[in-house]
C-alpha cells in the first residue's frame, strides 16, 4: 500500500483509491496526515476475515479530518481579535 502526494492510494494490486478531498493533506498530526500514518502502519496488512478494514478506517479518517479542520477554523474565528 502506498499513498502518493496527488492523493492516490494504491491499496493492493487490484484496488486504487483516488479523488480524495483536497483538504486531506492539510491536517497534520506531527508531520504526517492521518492517511499517511495509516499507510505507514498498515502497509503490509492483510486479513482474510476483514479485507476492507483499512479502507473503512480511511473513510472514517476523512470524516474526522474534515470535522477537525472545521472545528479549528471555528475556534480561530471565535478568538480572532
Amino acid at each position: 500500500m502506498r499513498f502518493l502526494k496527488d492523493s492516490t492510494l494504491f491499496y493492493n494490486d487490484t484496488t486504487e483509491i483516488s479523488k480524495f478531498p483536497e483538504y486531506i493533506n492539510d491536517y497534520k498530526i506531527g508531520n504526517r496526515s492521518p492517511i499517511e500514518w495509516v499507510v505507514d502502519q498498515y502497509k503490509d496488512w492483510k486479513s482474510e476475515e476483514h479485507p476492507t478494514y483499512v479502507i473503512e478506517l480511511i473513510k472514517k479518517l476523512i470524516t474526522v479530518t474534515k470535522k477537525s479542520i472545521d472545528l479549528i477554523k471555528e475556534i480561530n474565528e471565535m478568538y480572532k481579535g
